[in-house]
């Protein structure tokens, strides 16, 4: 792990520094913070000058000195243990600092002398070592001296203050940990809040002042971030109708929250558009405040509009064609009957002498029978349409032809009048 996690601050570093330095003095003792490995992360408190300037100026001493301290930091909850320093034999203590289980650091104190230590061992380790015999002896000699019972009584307070210690650490790094998750899903949360592509703002209840808006606010309404905010959706003419503002009003006071209402919304450029809308409200930082949604929903519906308009173009061709099929169908038998209609009045016509009186009912039948074969005509072109010729006509014929169908099939009480230009040739293709 990284050597900084115990002090991710440097006024934390500070504060761990001063109360090493206090603990210090008012001990008597000498103290450290050190990493596992025993290289130092604190600056040396009443060091003495037999270990700083003597024994750890030799590259043998040194190196005892660490592996010492990185053995004095051993975890453990049942409470110090004093044991000597293996760089001189001083009497030494260390408590392990922790977070979350993890052993991270270890605080050791020291560097104090009682009879079991002897200038003969002391002498004998300076040469050990490669370090001037009678100056070790001399700084030796200014060894801050404790009982036992004394030093194991501050070495109690050690432990007690390294656990109390490690409990700080943890509950650092955990309102660490739980800020940057904070910020993170408020990162998270504002990126997808600007992303969204539809409509969203936020306002106050109190006066409803807008708070904040999206990008699909901006693209959706028409108004700039800068100049919504601060204002009211009835200021920037959001409501294009009042009385939709109100049932949205009266909604949410009797605590029902508002799912995919259509409303009618005005944009910045005046134009009304069609939208569908939610609204909750909701807490910020224990203000209440109401979040509403807004999907434009203009063209969807326009494009509905114009589908349904040609399914019904589509039903109403649908009919025509049935219809056409149906008269088709018809017309083919009753031409059918109607040549066999004239054809038995002509056949009677001429076996009539030609002064006989029925012979003029025989030619009524032929004639209604020729206007009902070329109606039925008429009516299978329609039903069967084939294929186009083109030729000159006169639009005035067409008319006339057009209008003997028409006036078969409307009421005797429409009369239907016709009025042409002499003067209009009236020549076309077609």
């Amino acid at each position: 792990p990284p050597r900084s996690t115990l002090f991710p601050y440097t006024t934390l570093f500070r504060s761990i520094q001063r109360l090493q330095d206090e603990f210090a003095d008012a001990t008597g003792v000498a103290s450290i913070i050190t990493h596992t490995d025993g290289t130092p992360i604190t600056k040396p408190s009443r060091f003495c000058h037999f270990c700083r300037d003597i024994v750890r100026k030799t590259d043998k001493g040194l190196a005892n000195c660490y592996r010492s301290d990185a053995m004095l930091g051993r975890l453990s909850t049942k409470g110090p243990a004093i044991q000597p320093c293996l760089s001189g034999g001083l009497c030494n203590t260390g408590a392990g600092i922790s977070v979350s289980g993890r052993h991270i650091a270890n605080w050791l104190i020291g560097q104090v002398r009682d009879e079991t230590q002897t200038e003969e061992k002391m002498r004998a380790y300076a040469r050990e070592i490669g370090a001037d015999e009678e100056a070790l002896i001399e700084a030796f000699r200014e060894v801050p001296v404790m009982s036992r019972e004394q030093f194991q009584r501050v070495a109690q307070a050690l432990f007690t203050l390294a656990n109390q210690l490690s409990t700080f650490a943890y509950q650092n790094v955990q309102q660490a940990r739980f800020i940057t998750e904070r910020k993170q899903a408020e990162e998270k949360f504002y990126k997808v809040f600007m992303t969204t592509p539809d409509c969203i703002l936020i306002t106050r209840m109190q006066d409803g002042r807008i708070i904040e808006v999206n990008q699909g606010f901006e693209d959706i309404v028409g108004w700039k971030r800068s100049e919504a905010i601060g204002k009211t959706a009835f200021e920037i003419g959001f409501w294009a109708n009042h009385a939709d503002r109100d049932l949205m009003v009266r909604d949410l006071k009797s605590g029902r929250d508002i799912l995919h209402r259509e409303f009618q919304f005005g944009r910045k450029d005046g134009t009304v558009r069609t939208g569908v809308y939610s609204a909750r409200p909701i807490h910020i930082t224990d203000e209440a405040c109401l979040v509403f949604v807004l999907q434009d929903v203009t063209d969807q519906r326009r494009l509905a509009e114009e589908r349904r308009k040609l399914e019904q173009q589509l039903f109403q061709s649908q009919k025509i064609d049935a219809i056409g099929q149906l008269a088709g169908g018809i017309a083919h038998d009753f031409n059918n009957i109607l040549l066999a209609v004239s054809g038995n009045a002509k056949l009677a016509a001429m076996d009539l002498p030609t002064n006989h009186p029925l012979q003029d009912a025989m030619a009524e039948i032929i004639k209604g029978c020729t206007r009902g074969t070329d109606l039925v005509r008429r009516i299978l072109l329609f039903s069967r349409p084939q294929k186009q010729e083109h030729k000159a006509i006169r639009l005035q014929d067409v008319v006339k032809e057009a209008l003997k169908l028409v006036r078969s099939t409307i009421p005797a009480m429409i009369s239907i009048e016709t009025e042409f230009d002499p003067r209009e040739i009236g020549r076309a293709h077609v």
